[in-house]
């Protein structure tokens, strides 16, 4: 039997259950390269898991960036996953592109390093 993706994911990162914002609720700006580590050693048993753990990634790079806690080469960590890792999650990545780019750091470095900035 398959186990719940959100389940899961929970609790190997010991994270709190969440409904539809569960990225968002469950960000946190210190454990951005925790999460890209288990992004990239995750065995996927569900489809969603690689959008969900995208969402947690650029949420908590979000957060670590409004936090002054995202250095440069934490911002290159991020675009390495990103670039490497991108058509895993589609529907996460087109939601982080349409946001407004002068509002959303995250947003302009996807954006950027997408179009080969």
């Amino acid at each position: 039997m398959r186990m719940n993706w959100q389940k899961k994911l929970n609790e190997a990162l010991g994270l709190k259950i969440e409904g539809q914002d569960w990225g968002i609720e469950n960000a946190d700006p210190m454990r951005v390269h925790e999460f890209i580590a288990f992004f990239e050693g995750n065995i996927i048993s569900d489809p969603w898991e690689p959008e969900a753990l995208a969402e947690l990634i650029f949420q908590s790079a979000q957060e670590a960036f409004e936090k002054d806690l995202l250095s440069l080469q934490d911002q290159r960590s991020l675009l390495s996953f990103y670039a490497k890792h991108r058509l895993k999650f589609p529907f996460t990545e087109k939601y982080w592109l349409s946001l407004n780019k002068s509002e959303w750091k995250i947003a302009q470095l996807l954006s950027d390093e997408k179009r080969g900035a």
